[in-house]
């Protein structure tokens, strides 16, 4: 029995070592980074929907038909991308396939208006308008950025998911489910 014994201890401290050095104690990690760059894209979209309200203020009393609609396209945009904000752990396919549509909507409404600020002269001088361009800029510059890092960290784990041992761990211990895909 004490022969018997060594062996189990021997077979064990073997499968310890070769489960230690596989790589499934990286998924709880890979996962984290996974959902904090997603967390940064939400933010990000978040930082540059809280600029709408000030480039509409700038434009409330303009009468012209063109710039009532303008208005309103970017006021319903906006509307929707912030309607669109769900629980990260929620978060599915159909889910962030509509929040990015509700996105480009917004981001296409932006730039209309940006461009028909830049059109009128008046607007275009001032000054209130320069600093929320400039930190519309840098918000987009900034999504770019999340974006791209979610969309590094998110299929890696994915992929990580469902390969080898991995996908035995997770199927025995962690239950993680992939990460939603960017658009």
């Amino acid at each position: 029995m004490n022969a018997n014994f060594k062996w189990f201890r021997l077979v064990l401290a073997g499968l310890m070592i070769f489960l230690g050095g596989c790589g499934f104690r990286e998924l709880p990690g890979l996962k984290q980074r996974a959902d904090d760059s997603l967390k940064e894209v939400m933010l990000q979209y978040r930082l540059r929907a809280d600029l709408v309200p000030h480039f509409l203020k700038l434009i409330e009393n303009r009468k012209e038909p063109a710039w009532v609609k303008l208005r309103d396209e970017v006021g319903k945009a906006h509307g929707n991308a912030i309607g669109a904000d769900v629980a990260l752990d929620k978060l599915d396919e159909r889910q962030m396939n509509r929040m990015a549509s509700f996105q480009y909507q917004l981001s296409t409404q932006l730039v209309n208006l940006k461009r028909a600020f830049d059109a009128d002269p008046k607007l275009k001088a001032n000054g209130e308008y320069a600093s929320l361009k400039g930190q519309l800029e840098r918000a987009e510059v900034r999504i770019a950025s999340a974006r791209q890092r979610y969309m590094a960290e998110g299929p890696l784990f994915n992929t990580r998911l469902t390969k080898g041992i991995e996908k035995w761990a997770n199927k025995w211990f962690y239950k993680f489910e992939p990460v939603p895909a960017l658009q």
